[in-house]
């Protein structure tokens, strides 16, 4: 237990720096021992047990400082900071335990980034292995959760959140079982959940008003555009009666054998059965193919048009059709 902190002993610069009191409070502390003039985060934690080694005030504070209790040096956060949209961002805040679990908590929207990079955890994205998005949350930002590919398991989306940024959780490909989406959801962006291919099904609130679950894939609310298919899904799948258009990348990385698309499809969209291997029918007319909406790479996959030949075809520097060098003709 040190004896004194003196004034300025801990002056981040935009940074985060977490400080743990395992031993009980320090006998005398400077009134800005902890200084957070120059943008910097400092989170303070102490061990539970040890509360009759501090004089906490009627409020729970320390000399003014909130201190976070741990029941162990195991629970103890490996980085934590904020990543809100409101209030200078500090609405919501991230802290991530040396367990792999990432915990965002607080109330309102999420900050957008606009690529993965800048993503607050994005030097820690390969260890986290769970995620806990509390109850308050209104908003999951564009790329918050790209490329995570530690992430297990299933994921809910709490009833608070209204919207989910584009490609919020692409390429997390170890999510698996189910994909939950609540009643409260409003706006998904572009391939939000694209090469999320290790899910069984979607489930989606029946009061939602936006989004429905039909053979456990995602689609809008009236049918007519198919967002999400889960990729663990296998065997043969006939598009719903009434669907008009097959998103972007909406079976990117799909196991299912074959898909049957029916008269009513008429927009195929970008990368929408990219890295897609197996069967793909087409029994109407369609309007668009868009670029690269059969981009392949594996094993290969073969397109009957029964309705004729689609009308608009991409052929410039991102045609509809790509092939690679060990699989063309396909």
């Amino acid at each position: 237990v040190p004896e004194i902190i003196e004034e300025r002993a801990f002056l981040p610069y935009g940074e985060t720096v977490n400080v743990y009191f395992m031993g009980g409070e320090p006998s005398g502390v400077a009134e800005n021992a902890f200084c957070t003039d120059y943008d910097g985060i400092i989170n303070l934690y102490y061990l539970k047990g040890t509360e009759d080694k501090w004089n906490f005030d009627e409020n729970g504070l320390w000399n003014g400082y909130e201190v976070t209790p741990v029941d162990n040096e195991e629970d103890i956060p490996v980085a934590s900071g904020y990543c809100g949209a409101e209030e200078g961002g500090t609405n919501l805040s991230w802290t991530l335990a040396a367990d792999g679990t990432l915990t965002i908590s607080g109330t309102g929207a999420m900050a957008d980034y606009n690529d993965s990079s800048v993503i607050p955890w994005y030097e820690y994205k390969d260890n986290i292995k769970t995620l806990i998005l509390e109850e308050g949350i209104t908003g999951i930002g564009k790329y918050a959760f790209y490329r995570c590919t530690g992430l297990t398991g299933s994921l809910v989306i709490p009833e608070s959140v209204t919207s989910i940024g584009q490609y919020a959780f692409s390429n997390c490909w170890n999510l698996s079982g189910k994909l939950v989406i609540p009643k409260s959801l409003v706006e998904i962006g572009n391939m939000a959940f694209s090469n999320c291919h290790g899910f069984e099904a979607v489930e989606v609130a029946g009061e939602n008003q936006n989004y429905a679950s039909i053979d456990d894939a995602l689609y809008t609310k009236d049918g007519k555009t198919l967002i999400y298919y889960p990729g663990q899904k296998t065997g043969a799948y006939t598009v719903h009666e009434g669907t008009e258009v097959i998103g972007r990348m909406a079976f990117y990385n799909a196991n299912v054998d074959s898909v049957t698309l029916p008269e009513s499809v008429k927009t195929i969209e970008f990368k929408a059965f990219a890295h897609f291997d197996g069967k793909v029918t087409v029994k109407g007319k369609l309007d668009t193919i868009e670029g690269e909406a059969f981009s392949e790479y594996g094993e290969g996959v073969s397109v009957y048009f029964i309705g004729g030949a689609p009308l608009n075809v991409e052929t410039g520097e991102n045609p509809s059709f790509i092939t690679d060098t060990e699989n063309e003709g396909q």
